[in-house]
Parts: structure tokens; sequence; C-alpha cells
């Protein structure tokens, strides 16, 4: 059994009592205070709000105004595409008219793809240029 410096013994609880450790602090520390001295805490704001505060109800108000306008803006639009087809149609042109020259349009780049593919062939066989051999068969470049 060990002695205090009071000449008192030592219970067993007491001689393991972390105060009489020289490595610990006689300053006791609860709980709640160290965890609030862990816990981060936001960040305070210094001055003023220099922005006012935005409603979110005024942008969607503002979206729905433009969505009206240009669903209005598609109906003027679509109101004028309807009249261009009542007036080609009084002029005499009819829906299969178009489609048969939607089909010789097809016909005619078809062709013009197969001859510049022989304008180019002939250019390198010859060894000129696809735009000499334009310039000799007087053949428009834009074309």
């Amino acid at each position: 059994m060990r002695m205090k410096a009071s000449d008192e013994p030592v219970t067993d609880a007491q001689e393991h009592s972390p105060d009489d450790h020289p490595a610990v602090s006689s300053k006791r520390v609860s709980f709640s205070s160290l965890n609030s001295r862990l816990t981060p805490r936001p960040k305070r704001l210094s001055g003023t709000i220099s922005k006012p505060f935005k409603s979110p109800m005024v942008q969607k108000r503002q979206a729905g105004t433009e969505k009206s306008e240009s669903i209005h803006q598609i109906k003027e639009k679509l109101s004028e595409v309807e009249s261009r087809i009542q007036q080609l149609r009084q002029e005499g042109f009819h829906e299969s008219d178009y489609n048969q020259l939607i089909n010789r349009l097809h016909t005619y780049n078809e062709m013009k793809d197969i001859a510049q593919m022989v304008i180019g062939r002939v250019a390198e066989r010859d060894g000129f240029t696809t735009k000499h051999m334009y310039q000799k068969y007087e053949l428009d470049l834009e074309d």
C-alpha cells in the first residue's frame, strides 16, 4: 500500500486516478466544450449585403412571357406559311408537282457528282488540276 504525502493510505481507485499522473492536466474539460471546439463555426459576414434580393417568382413570370411571345411568333410564321401554300395552289402548283421536282433535283445532283468524278480522274491522268480542266472545257467553277 502506498502513502500520500499527507500520510494517508492510498486506495486502489485513488492509485489509478488520472489526476495523480503528471502528464494529465489538472484542468478538467467537459465533452460538450471539447465538441464545440472541434465543430467548425460558420464565418460571419462582414459589412452589408450589396445586392438586393431577387425573387425567383419574378424570373418565372418573365420566362412565361418569353414562352408566350415565342408561341405567338410560331403561330404568325405558321399562318404565313399556310397563306403562301394557298397562294401557290391558286397559281396552279400542286404537291405532286413539288415531289416530281424534288426527284428531278436528286437525279441532276447524282449525274453532276458522276461528271465531277470523271473530270477529276481525267485531270489526274493528264497531270492537271481540276480547276484547269474546268477552264479547258469552259465549265463554271461555281456550278
